[in-house]
């Protein structure tokens, strides 16, 4: 792939699978990890700093689930209130 990468949030609670998650897409090609966070808030933290092309959600977060996440990016939430 040839281009601008895309910019890729890995947003897991379990630190080791966020980690195995982000070495794993920092492997293919045309994508690099930008930023990793073990919470909606902390998502959402990273949102406030800087744009993302690709979330990679884990469903089961210490604050919320990410279906509520989801809904609070679609809505143009940016903030963790």
């Amino acid at each position: 792939m040839t281009g601008v990468p895309i910019d890729v949030l890995v947003v897991d609670d379990d630190v080791r699978v966020a980690r195995i998650n982000a070495a794993y897409v920092a492997k293919v090609p045309g994508f690099r990890v930008v930023a990793t966070a073990h919470s909606t808030a902390g998502a959402l933290a990273v949102l406030d700093e800087r744009p993302v092309d690709l979330i990679l959600l884990d469903h089961y977060l210490p604050d919320e689930n990410g279906l509520a996440a989801v809904r609070k990016l679609a809505r143009g939430a940016t903030s963790a209130t």
